[in-house]
C-alpha cells in the first residue's frame, strides 16, 4: 500500500478497465489493486455504456477493441459524462501523435502506451484520480456556501415579511370579526354567514403560515417559554388533525400516555410540529394499500422521544436530508410549499432537541428528541 497521504485519500475509488487482452487487463488491475483501488473488468465493449450507472471515477479504455473502437466508445460517454465527472485515460500501442490527438480532441484526459510502464500509468492514473476528488470536494463546499447563504437570506426576508403581514392581518381579522358579528345581528342569509366563516379560516390560515416562516427565521419570542405535557399536546394535536383531514382511509395508531411526559417548549409551537409531521406522513402513505400512521412515545434518562412512523415507501438515501431543506419537496401537489419539515426541525432544535429520520424494517420514522423538563 502506498504511504503517501494523497494516495491514502485515492483508497476506495472505482475504476473500469476496458481492455479485450487479458494479460493487460491483469496488469493494469493489479497496479490499482495494489494501491488499494477496485478495477472492474470488461472485454466487450459494447456493455460499458449500460455499465456506467456503478459510478466509476475513472475510465481505461483501450483503443483497439473488436466491435467498436475505442474512439467510438470515447464519443458516446463524453455525450454523457464530461472529462471532469468521468476521466477517461486512453491504453494504445500505436505510439503515433496523431493517435494521441485524436484521442484529446475525442475528450479523453490522458493515454497510457503499451507495453504498460508501471510506475507513468500510475502517475498518469493518480493525477486524473486526484483532480476529481478535489473537484468534488470544491463542489461540496460551494453547495454548503450557498446553502448557508440562502438560509441567512431567507431569515432576513422572513423577519421583514412576517412584521408587515401580521400589521395587515390584524387589521382583517379585525374586520372580518366585525362585518361576522354584523351580519349575525343583522339576520343575514346563510349563505352571506358561511362565506364570513371560510373568509375568517382562510385568515387564520394565513396566520398559522406567517408564524412558521417567522419561526423558521428564528424570530420567535424568547420569553414564552414553559413546560408543556407532550402527550396532551399530541393527543390534542391528532384529535383536530383527524377533525380536519378526515383520513378515513388511514389507521392512526396512537394511545396517550397514562403518566404526564413534561418537556421544556411551547406549546403552541410544539403543535406545529407534530401537526406537520402528521401531513407530511400522510402524503407519504397516500398511494399504499392499508396505510397507517403510527405516534408513539419512547422515554429515557434524560430525554423524551416521539416516533412518527408511517408504511410509505422508503426515502432514497439521498433524499433523506433533503426534506429538511426549505421548499424542498417530494409531493406533485402544487400547493404544497415544502416548509413543513424546514420548520418543524427550526422548532425543535430551538427547544434544544432533534428532530432526524430513522429507517425501521416495513417502516420510515421521523424522530422528535427533547429534553425533559
Amino acid at each position: 500500500m502506498a504511504d503517501e497521504p494523497l494516495e491514502r485519500e485515492l483508497v476506495g475509488a472505482k475504476v473500469l478497465i476496458v481492455d479485450d487482452n487479458p494479460l493487460n487487463i491483469a496488469v493494469l488491475k493489479d497496479l490499482l489493486a495494489f494501491r488499494g483501488i477496485s478495477a472492474d473488468t470488461l472485454s466487450d465493449p459494447t456493455q460499458v455504456m449500460a455499465s456506467l450507472s456503478n459510478n466509476y471515477d475513472l475510465i481505461l479504455l483501450d483503443i483497439i477493441m473488436p466491435g467498436i473502437s475505442g474512439d467510438e466508445l470515447l464519443q458516446e460517454i463524453r455525450r454523457e459524462h464530461s472529462p471532469i465527472d468521468l476521466p477517461v485515460i486512453m491504453v494504445t500501442a500505436l505510439g503515433d501523435m496523431p493517435t494521441f490527438k485524436r484521442c484529446f480532441k475525442l475528450g479523453a484526459n490522458d493515454y497510457i502506451t503499451k507495453p504498460v510502464d508501471l510506475d507513468a500509468a500510475w502517475a498518469r492514473i493518480k493525477a486524473h484520480l486526484s483532480i476529481k476528488r478535489l473537484f468534488e470536494a470544491s463542489k461540496g463546499a460551494y453547495a454548503e456556501r450557498l446553502r448557508v447563504s440562502q438560509l441567512k437570506t431567507l431569515s432576513e426576508m422572513s423577519g421583514y415579511v412576517g412584521h408587515h403581514f401580521n400589521n395587515i392581518l390584524t387589521a382583517l381579522t379585525l374586520g372580518q370579526a366585525s362585518l361576522a358579528r354584523y351580519l349575525s345581528e343583522s339576520g343575514a342569509p346563510e349563505r352571506v354567514m358561511t362565506q364570513a366563516e371560510r373568509m375568517g379560516k382562510s385568515l387564520d390560515r394565513l396566520a398559522d403560515i406567517v408564524e412558521s416562516v417567522m419561526i423558521f427565521g428564528g424570530h420567535r419570542d424568547e420569553n414564552c417559554g414553559g413546560e408543556a405535557n407532550f402527550g396532551t399536546v399530541v393527543d390534542e394535536t391528532v384529535e383536530i388533525f383527524m377533525q380536519k383531514f378526515e383520513p378515513a382511509h388511514i389507521t392512526v395508531k396512537w394511545e396517550k400516555p397514562a403518566d404526564p411526559v413534561m418537556i421544556s417548549c411551547i406549546p403552541t409551537e410544539l403543535r406545529i410540529v407534530v401537526f406537520n409531521l402528521l401531513k407530511n406522513a400522510v402524503t407519504a402513505v397516500s398511494s399504499v394499500e392499508n396505510p397507517w400512521i403510527g405516534l408513539s412515545f419512547a422515554t429515557g434518562e434524560n430525554t423524551v422521544r416521539l416516533l412518527v412512523e408511517d408504511n410509505g415507501e422508503a426515502l432514497p438515501a439521498d433524499i433523506e436530508e433533503k426534506v429538511f431543506q426549505p421548499f424542498f419537496t417530494t409531493s406533485q401537489d402544487l400547493r404544497t410549499v415544502g416548509m413543513g419539515l424546514p420548520v418543524a426541525r427550526a422548532i425543535v432544535e430551538g427547544c434544544r432537541g432533534r428532530l432526524f429520520l430513522e429507517r425501521a424494517p416495513g417502516s420510515k420514522a421521523f424522530v422528535v428528541e427533547l429534553p425533559k423538563a
